[in-house]
């Protein structure tokens, strides 16, 4: 489950170059999921690391999360990072 990491990973570089529209990265996450074939997407979430609140600007610290299921296994992951 590669793509989760890879994912993660393009929301994470996305924020690092500047991006702040919470749709933006979650459309980019998506379009990379979905490239697999397998893969069918329970949720792409970026919310407030402290409420969970979800997010259309992103500030602070913030909690990105996806879950996607291959066949019967579910697969989650996330990281959170501080949003300046």
């Amino acid at each position: 489950a590669k793509v989760l990491y890879q994912a993660l990973r393009t929301a994470k570089e996305m924020i690092k170059k500047g991006e702040r529209k919470a749709n933006k990265i979650v459309s980019k996450m998506r379009t990379l999921i979905n490239k697999q074939p397998l893969a069918e997407i329970d949720y792409i979430a970026i919310t407030d690391a402290n409420t969970l609140e979800l997010l259309h600007e992103l500030k602070g610290e913030v909690l990105i999360s996806l879950a996607i299921r291959f066949s019967k296994t579910g697969l989650i992951d996330n990281i959170k990072m501080k949003v300046c």
